[in-house]
């Protein structure tokens, strides 16, 4: 059966960064041909979705059975909006790379399994050598309908511990399947055993393109620190017993999570995802990091890479600082 292609062209959207820091990675095959960055759709929702990216310009043929209120949130073309408009409110330098990053998300059925999946497996361990490639193994095995086939493959603690919880995970999912409360779906989850804040943040924010929720890793707890922001992070038994309802919570003036999410606003996602990318890239950089196969492919040549991001990522850390008193107008 021969399906119809839509084709658009984007503009000023840098896809190489703004798959590189996201939970939705493993369901793209990255190429690289003639100089130029291809991604496609490889599995769910938009599948066979595929764009060329060659400097600032990018061609997507869209399959037709691909909504625009789907390529819209796969593409971060919803998103691009609130970042846009960070860097505009804060008078970024037009030169600066982090202008040209989106958020690609999916909250389609068929996506947020795996999404979640990458998030839950992602945990104390490295994303590009570890999490993608047993991501890889599920999808090429079909391990999703049969969790138990990959046991052979995936021989982590993170990946015991999904098939603890399985039974919990799908009873959430089939409840959760048709229209409903996204807060209640993410208080179903963080009651199940091993699902803690920084994962259901990540969720909120990766799934629903919500903003105003960000995972706080040890790259974005240091750029918060870096703009004055410190907190504690509270236990999963405190958020559930304020049911995540942090303007009742009593922890709420010393919480990191709501400090970040009142000043930040819906900017918060925003300024976590730049930290993301700068902290690890940064690292590979200054030889901190040993860089992965995978993120050579998607990042290629990082020269001019390596000579501007600290002084781009400087730039943003300065002016919220500057503007950290005032910062509350900008919401």
């Amino acid at each position: 059966m021969v399906h119809n292609i839509v084709k658009i062209k984007l503009e000023n959207i840098d896809y190489r960064l703004s798959l590189y820091y996201s939970y939705l990675l493993p369901l793209f095959k990255i190429e690289s041909i003639d100089n130029k960055f291809v991604f496609i759709k490889g599995h769910g929702s938009c599948k066979g979705l595929k764009c060329i990216q060659e400097n600032n310009t990018i061609e997507c043929n869209i399959p037709d059975q691909c909504k625009p209120i789907e390529y819209k949130k796969i593409l971060g073309l919803n998103t691009k909006q609130v970042f846009d408009e960070l860097m505009d409110k804060l008078n970024i330098s037009l030169e600066n790379i982090f202008r040209k990053i989106t958020l690609i998300y999916s909250d389609d059925i068929s996506d947020k399994k795996i999404i979640f999946l990458t998030i839950f497996l992602s945990r104390n361990t490295d994303y590009y050598r570890n999490t993608v490639r047993w991501i890889n193994y599920i999808l090429e095995n079909n391990c999703i309908k049969n969790p138990y086939k990959c046991i052979p493959l995936i021989r982590s603690y993170q990946y015991k511990q999904f098939l603890e919880i399985l039974d919990d995970l799908l009873e959430v999912f089939r409840s959760y399947s048709r229209k409903y409360d996204v807060f209640d779906e993410i208080h179903d989850l963080l009651r199940i055993r091993h699902i803690g804040l920084k994962s259901i943040n990540a969720y909120l924010l990766h799934v629903y393109g919500n903003t105003y929720y960000a995972p706080i890793d040890r790259h974005y707890k240091l750029a918060l620190k870096k703009v004055g922001l410190k907190g504690i992070i509270p236990s999963k038994k405190h958020c559930l017993l304020f049911k995540l309802h942090c303007e009742t919570c009593s922890m709420r003036s010393r919480c990191l999570y709501h400090i970040s999410r009142e000043l930040l606003g819906k900017y918060n996602g925003v300024f976590q995802s730049i930290s993301y990318i700068h902290g690890r890239i940064s690292s590979i950089c200054n030889g901190a990091t040993k860089i992965e196969d995978l993120e050579h492919h998607i990042l290629g040549d990082l020269r001019k890479l390596c000579k501007t991001i600290d002084n781009d990522y400087k730039e943003i850390i300065c002016k919220i600082k500057a503007e950290f008193t005032e910062f509350n107008k900008l919401l």
